[in-house]
């Protein structure tokens, strides 16, 4: 019981973190927040690697609306493209995600 709460208490925390990231980038005025939140998202995404799907599983979409939201809306150029390296590592880690890399093996046994 005791690591079911554990786990709650984390989904709890990435819900947040998320949101709280989310508000920073859609209403924050100051362009270097903007930037700074982006740059959390893409450190996030980048530290996690292959990981993001299973433990941002429940925020992911969230993340990848404000990343396309600072794309299509922020007046700053470099929020901009930090946003657009941010998605360029999301679709990395979704294409491993989908198409995984396939290993070809054949296994060759001789009968006695």
């Amino acid at each position: 019981m005791r690591k079911e709460e554990r786990e709650k208490g984390r989904k709890e925390e990435r819900r947040k973190l998320s949101s709280c990231l989310t508000a920073l980038i859609k209403t924050e005025r100051e362009a270097e927040v903007r930037r700074a939140a982006v740059h959390v998202i893409t450190q996030l995404l980048r530290g996690l690697c292959d990981r993001t799907t299973q433990v941002l599983s429940e925020v992911l979409l969230d993340l990848y609306r404000a990343l396309r939201w600072v794309v299509g809306s922020d007046p700053d150029d470099v929020a901009v493209l930090h946003a657009q390296l941010a998605l360029e590592e999301l679709d990395t880690i979704m294409r491993r995600f989908i198409f995984p890399e396939q290993k070809l093996q054949k296994k060759i046994v001789v009968l006695p």
